[in-house]
C-alpha cells in the first residue's frame, strides 16, 4: 500500500492522559513525560547532487519498473532507487530485480561478492509482496572508485505468484526530519482501519520530488509487526514508527509511506506488567527510557517491547525497540532500557520538542521459548565511577548449575533506593579455546551504564542479573 502526503500535514492530536503503570498483551502502553536536555548540534554536510541519467526502463514478466533515480549520499554511497509496480491482477512475490550500472566509457561499476568486476547484479524490493495495482519502492546502493556512473538501468528478472489479504492501515501524526548530517527520519504512527488484527510484514518509506517521483527511499527500523482491530480500548490497534533515509539533496520536496500488511487470525498474547522509571540524556546526549518488565503470565516469555517518543501536538518525534536478552519465567522481572533513539539523539531541535513517551507490548515479537536455561548469581562484583557518569561494572560468574552452557548474560540494574536510573547488559562466552563454560567454571564480565551527567550518582547502589543458556 501507498500513501504520499506533503511535508506540511496536519497532525491529528492524540489526547492521551500520562499514566505511571500499565500492562502489556491487554493494556494500554504506558506513558511518561521526557525531560529533554538540549543535545550538541550535527555537523551539517550537503548531500551531493543528482548524477547520471537512467537508461529506458524496462518492463519484464509482469512487473513495471518506474521512477529511477542516482544519486550520491553523504559517506560515498550511490543508490539507484525507484519503485516496481505490479500491473497484473494477481499478488506476486519474491520479486528480483537485476541492476546494471556503466561509466561514460561503457565500463561496468559493479562488484560481485568477491569483488571482481560484474556486468549485473541482483537484489529486492523494500516490500516482500505485492498485491494487484501496489507499488514498493527499491534501493541498491554501491560504493566505487573506479569512476561515475553514466549509464544505469533496473529490470524485473524474477517472481513467483502470491498470496495477499490487505488490511486497511493508515499514518497519522507523521512528520520528516533532518539530523544536517545526510540522514532524513521518517516517523509517524501506522494504524489499523480494519475489524481484525493485522500482521505488517514489511514497511517502508520515501521522499519524493515535486513531480512525484521516489529519490530516495529505506525499509523501516522500529514499529509494531502486530495490531489489534481498529477501536481496540488499550490502542494496541496503532504502532509509532521510524524509517532513516539517505538525504539525497534538495531534490525531495514530498514524503510517502508503502507497506506490505495482512489481516490475520488472532495471536497470543500474555500478562505483561510494564513499569516505566527513568528517563534522562546521558553524557553523550544519548535519550535512555527506563524501567522494569514482569512476566505475569504463566508461560517462560522472550519479550519485546517498542517506545514512541511524542512531541506535545501527538506528532511522532522517534521509535526504538528493546527485546529481553533473558527469558522471563512467570512472576520474574528484569529492568529494561531503550537506547537508540538514533532521530531526536541526532538532532538537538527534535530532542527539545519531546515531552512524553509510551511503552508497548510487541505481541508478533512477544513469545513462549523452549530454550533451557538457569538462572545463577554473580560471585563478585564492583563498580568503578569513571567521570561524566560513566559506571563499569566488573566481577565474575561461577557456573553453580550441573550443565554445560553455551553463553551467560549479565544485566546490571542502577538504583536510586528502591527507583531504577539506568541499566545495562552483556553477552559471556566460553574462555577462547572452550565450547562451554562447564558446570564449576567461572568467567569474568563487565558492562557499562551510562548515567545521567546531571546527577548526584554517590549514593546509587547496583543490582545484577544473571542467567545461563544451556549448550543444546
Amino acid at each position: 500500500m501507498k500513501q504520499k502526503h506533503v511535508f506540511a500535514i496536519v497532525a491529528v492530536i492524540a489526547a492521551l492522559a500520562l499514566a505511571g503503570l500499565a500492562c502489556g498483551g491487554g493494556a494500554a502502553p504506558t506513558e511518561t513525560p521526557v525531560r529533554a536536555t538540549k543535545a550538541p548540534a550535527p555537523t551539517a554536510t550537503q548531500a551531493p547532487k543528482p548524477t547520471a541519467k537512467p537508461t529506458q526502463a524496462i518492463a519484464a514478466g509482469e512487473l513495471v519498473v518506474v521512477n529511477q533515480f542516482l544519486f550520491k549520499d553523504s559517506t560515498g554511497y550511490f543508490h539507484i532507487v525507484g519503485e516496481v509496480h505490479n500491473d497484473t491482477e494477481k499478488a506476486l512475490t519474491d520479486v528480483e530485480l537485476t541492476v546494471e550500472v556503466k561509466d561514460k566509457d561503457g565500463q561496468t561499476l559493479l562488484k560481485d561478492s568477491s569483488d571482481s568486476p560484474a556486468d549485473t547484479q541482483t537484489f529486492s524490493p523494500l516490500l516482500y509482496t505485492l498485491g494487484p495495482g501496489e507499488t514498493s519502492p527499491y534501493d541498491y546502493y554501491f560504493f566505487t572508485e573506479a569512476g561515475e556512473p553514466d549509464q544505469y538501468a533496473v529490470t524485473v528478472t524474477g517472481q513467483h505468484t502470491g498470496e495477499v489479504n490487505r488490511g486497511d492501515l493508515k499514518v497519522e501524526n507523521a512528520q520528516l526530519s533532518s539530523d544536517g548530517s545526510g540522514s532524513l527520519y521518517l516517523t509517524g504512527e501506522l494504524v489499523n482501519q480494519s475489524d481484525k488484527p493485522v500482521q505488517i510484514h514489511s514497511l517502508a518509506g520515501a521522499v519524493l520530488d515535486k513531480d512525484n517521483s521516489l529519490v530516495a527511499a529505506n525499509a523501516y527500523g522500529p514499529a509494531s509487526r502486530y495490531l489489534l482491530p481498529a477501536g481496540d480500548a488499550n490502542e494496541y490497534d496503532r504502532t509509532p514508527f521510524r524509517v532513516r533515509i539517505d538525504d539525497p539533496g534538495d531534490v525531495a520536496t514530498q514524503w510517502a509511506t508503502y507497506w506490505d500488511a495482512d489481516e490475520v487470525d488472532p495471536i497470543d498474547t500474555y500478562d505483561i506488567n510494564l513499569d516505566p522509571q527513568n528517563n534522562y540524556f546521558d553524557t553523550y546526549s544519548s535519550l535512555h527510557l527506563v524501567g522494569n518488565v514482569t512476566n505475569n503470565s504463566d508461560q517462560t516469555l522472550s519479550i519485546s517491547l517498542l517506545a514512541g517518543l511524542y512531541a506535545d501536538d501527538g506528532i511522532v518525534l522517534d521509535a526504538d525497540t528493546w527485546t529481553a536478552p533473558f527469558y522471563l519465567a512467570p512472576g520474574e522481572s528484569l529492568p529494561y532500557s531503550f537506547d537508540y533513539f538514533s532521530s531526536l539523539n541526532r538532532n538537538p531541535d527534535e530532542a527539545n520538542k519531546a515531552s512524553r513517551s509510551t511503552v508497548q507490548v510487541d505481541p508478533y515479537w512477544t513469545s513462549t521459548t523452549s530454550f533451557e536455561f538457569v538462572p545463577l548469581e554473580t560471585a563478585t562484583s564492583e563498580g568503578t565511577h569513571g567521570g561524566d557518569q560513566v559506571w563499569t561494572f566488573t566481577g565474575e560468574v561461577t557456573n553453580t548449575s550441573d550443565q554445560d552452557l553455551s553463553s551467560l548474560l549479565v544485566v546490571v540494574g542502577v538504583y536510586d533506593g528502591d527507583n531504577l536510573v539506568a541499566t545495562n547488559w552483556t553477552s559471556v562466552y566460553p574462555p577462547e579455546g572452550r565450547d562451554t563454560v562447564a558446570a564449576g567454571d567461572t568467567v569474568p564480565y563487565e558492562v557499562t551504564v551510562y548515567l545521567d551527567p546531571n546527577v548526584d550518582g554517590t549514593k546509587f547502589t547496583f543490582q545484577t542479573f544473571v542467567q545461563g543458556n544451556v549448550q543444546p
